[in-house]
């Protein structure tokens, strides 16, 4: 039985598993991504590019209420990251929790103003809300 235990990863090798992944999935090879991505999520489990990524999955597949628990996990280990509180408005969105869903877009936008799928966001939340003339100027 082999009981090494692999030594920690860093962000540069993270990223290059992920976007590995990535490409595996791009050419068709949705098993072998996904088997990266979960060996990965094994070796970083708390590592918020690897919970995005899960999570975009999952929202992709219709898995909502995961991708949820994915993305919450995220933002609360880079609670600086614009993008990934983003993904989390449109989970939040699938659930149908709008009004934690503008609180997400609007966080977003607090950390990157010219953020521009929260801004896509944040036009479709009010123009979906009535407020058609507040969703042009945004």
């Amino acid at each position: 039985m082999n009981t090494a235990v692999s030594p920690p990863m860093d962000d540069a090798a993270i990223i290059h598993v992920l976007q590995a992944s990535k490409a595996e999935a791009a050419a068709g090879r949705m098993a072998e991504s996904d088997q990266l991505l979960a060996r990965l999520a094994v070796q970083v489990p708390n590592h918020p590019a690897v919970l995005n990524e899960l999570g975009v999955r999952m929202l992709n597949r219709g898995a909502a209420e995961q991708a949820h628990a994915l993305f919450v996990r995220a933002t609360t280990a880079d609670p600086r990251h614009p993008s990934l509180w983003a993904n989390l408005a449109s989970s939040l969105n699938a659930l149908g929790r709008r009004p934690e869903e503008m609180d997400a877009i609007e966080k977003a936008l607090e950390l990157e103003p010219r953020h521009l799928s929260a801004l896509l966001q944040k036009g479709a939340y009010l123009e979906e809300s009535g407020d058609v003339r507040a969703a042009a100027r945004k």
